[in-house]
């Protein structure tokens, strides 16, 4: 099951025997067909060298923040798969390289390919730290793990999260359990559609002798906020959390 960490397991019916037989569904982490897949910032962009160029090609503040973030969304998702590229893909490539050359440095060593093995290292490395900073913005835990298996727990965590969140069946109204993702989706929609269109009902006031604020108290409640405030509060959130609904973390800003 390690192997496999999306699987499921459904308990089948008894037919023949007094044993439930137990089926298990290795694809029922498979994404749906033709699903399109939202934005998301990763935080490993922002240690390229190459990053500042791409914030200062998308950002238009002249234009307005939504059309600022919406043209740099575009960018970014241009140059992830033209500069930045795929991290697991070019790790499996420099290891790969390095193997070959740690076996040619071993054979028949020279000062050309013992300098390349040395910069194919550390561009391994860079890669292994930037695998780490993916998962454990993937993970969107706060732990801090040391050792040599760090990527390993924020991976298991990422997987573990995923699984929580994922929704497999849900029961309708008439108490069957449904599990096709098309009528997840439509049985889902259905119960907050009917939620939030329920009729309103008068409540009657509550009576009680409560504390009243100061017309002082009232005044800072609504006043505007500052730049400064706002940025204290952004600074303040957890950088590597959920994101927003446009796909960026708090870590971008």
């Amino acid at each position: 099951m390690q192997a496999f960490p999306e699987t499921t397991n459904h308990h089948l019916h008894r037919l023949r025997s007094d044993h439930r037989p137990i089926l298990v569904d290795v694809k029922s982490g498979c994404p749906l067909p033709n699903q399109v897949r939202p934005f998301r910032f990763l935080a490993p962009w922002i240690s390229h060298d190459d990053f500042p160029n791409v914030l200062d090609r998308g950002w238009r503040p002249q234009e307005g923040y939504l059309v600022s973030m919406q043209g740099l969304t575009e960018k970014l998702k241009v140059w992830n798969k033209e500069v930045f590229g795929n991290i697991f893909q070019r790790k499996k490539e420099l290891r790969s390289r390095l193997s070959k050359l740690e076996m040619i440095n071993y054979q028949q060593p020279s000062d050309i390919t013992i300098q390349e093995e040395n910069e194919v290292r550390n561009l391994m490395e860079e890669t292994l730290w930037e695998e780490e900073v993916l998962w454990i913005q993937k993970s969107r835990t706060k732990r801090t793990v040391f050792g040599d298996q760090n990527y390993r727990y924020f991976h298991l965590s990422t997987l573990s999260r995923r699984q929580k969140n994922r929704i497999k069946c849900l029961k309708d109204a008439a108490g069957q359990w449904i599990s096709d993702p098309t009528q997840l989706q439509t049985l889902a929609r259905g119960f907050y559609v009917d939620l939030y269109t329920e009729e309103m009902h008068d409540h009657d006031c509550i009576k009680g002798d409560f504390p009243e604020l100061e017309l002082q108290e009232m005044e800072m409640l609504i006043k505007e906020l500052t730049e400064e405030e706002l940025m204290r509060a952004v600074k303040d959130m957890a950088g590597l959390k959920s994101p927003g609904k446009n796909g960026y973390h708090a870590v971008f800003f």
